[in-house]
């Protein structure tokens, strides 16, 4: 049976396995819980999903960026061999595993952008709802939105490095994290031509309002994550705090 055993990807070992059982018409599972009475309720199992497998994609991403091979290198050394700086046997499943979770993440994305009319459609059936759930429906409106932003932005090359992120700053306080990989700022790809004059205009314009910025996370074959900045003045120079350098060719 294949399964992943390095040191404690647990998480990443429980994937593998789970799948390859599944593959093979066993049940390494127990019986799966009743499923969820409405739309908003399944939204919430879902968006579970792309949690999970998020986390475990950039666990996966992680081990084969530490490794020699990686996720794209040969297996063997120049004279044809299997190479022996590394664990082929664990460099093979956790590529496997970054195949079947980079499909998962994309079937459970379309699933959230779907559910979401089921969820608008309850509520206009409902008539009112709940001021107890208003802050429910906004996390699952939020939700929906971005699994949306990052399936349109999956297949965008990355354009810029996120450098060095000075403490205290607009864009720490976002989220951003250094050697992040930008995909869209607030719109702006790689085909836009003069893209880093154009960045620098349109942040300016955007002085103390959100900008929706797409990155991926562990290297251009990591996960795609958005962040929400606000450039704004702050106790150093500029508006963000950040050094954003072009992706090398």
């Amino acid at each position: 049976k294949a399964t992943v055993s390095v040191l404690n990807w647990t998480g990443v070992e429980r994937t593998c396995n789970t799948r390859m059982a599944a593959e093979e018409h066993l049940d390494p599972m127990p019986a799966a819980e009743a499923a969820p009475k409405t739309a908003r309720e399944r939204m919430k199992v879902l968006m579970n999903k792309r949690d999970t497998f998020e986390l475990q994609l950039e666990e996966s991403l992680a081990y084969l960026k530490n490794t020699p091979a990686g996720l794209h290198e040969p297996l063997q050394d120049k004279e044809g061999f299997p190479r022996a700086d590394c664990d082929l046997h664990a460099v093979t499943k956790h590529r496997q595993c970054v195949v079947m979770l980079r499909n998962d993440l994309k079937g459970v994305m379309v699933e959230i952008e779907a559910t979401l009319h089921m969820v608008h459609e309850e509520a206009k059936a409902a008539g009112t709802v709940d001021a107890k759930e208003v802050p429910k429906a906004a996390e699952v409106d939020e939700a929906a939105e971005t699994a949306a932003l990052l399936k349109r932005y999956t297949d965008y090359p990355p354009f810029l490095e996120v450098g060095e992120i000075l403490g205290e700053s607009p864009a720490a306080g976002a989220g951003l994290k250094e050697l992040d990989l930008v995909v869209s700022w607030q719109g702006i790809t790689l085909q836009h031509p003069n893209f880093m004059t154009q960045i620098a205009q349109l942040t300016q314009r955007h002085e103390n309002k959100e900008m929706t910025i797409v990155v991926r996370r562990g290297g251009a074959d990591g996960v795609l994550a958005r962040v929400m900045l606000v450039p704004k003045k702050w106790a150093g120079k500029g508006l963000l705090g950040c050094v954003l350098n072009k992706v090398k060719k």
